[in-house]
């Protein structure tokens, strides 16, 4: 019994370690990160886009996100600044189980988050 819950456990390891994924820098036009943007991942269906899994990430203070555990695919990623001051959306194909594509976004208005490094000014 132990052994085999090992193994199932292994396996679900493997499964998770082995899945493909997103990340990327969210920056204004002065490259300062942009923290608290909304980062979003739905699939696009054969016959044009259709949202059958939608995941949702937010940027960190360095204007970074991931998006780990996606199967092979392609996908629309959408970035949606904070108080919806804009958005971009842009396809990305995850080539393996194994693929991480980096996917950066520059927005020619946005603020960088008072107090974050990018903005020049510590708490």
């Amino acid at each position: 019994m132990k052994c085999s819950l090992l193994l199932i456990v292994f396996f679900l390891w493997v499964a998770v370690a082995s899945a493909g994924g997103v990340h990327g820098k969210v920056s204004n036009a002065q490259g300062a990160a942009i923290a608290g943007a909304r980062v979003t991942i739905a699939t696009i269906a054969r016959r044009g886009p259709r949202s059958q899994e939608g995941r949702q990430e937010t940027t960190g203070p360095d204007g970074t996100y991931s998006i780990t555990g996606l199967e092979p695919g392609t996908y629309t990623v959408t970035v949606t600044l904070p108080a919806n001051q804009g958005s971009h959306r842009r396809p990305v194909r995850i080539q393996s189980e194994s693929t991480s594509v980096q996917l950066d976004f520059q927005f020619p208005t946005g603020r960088a988050q008072p107090g974050s490094a990018a903005d020049g000014n510590r708490p």
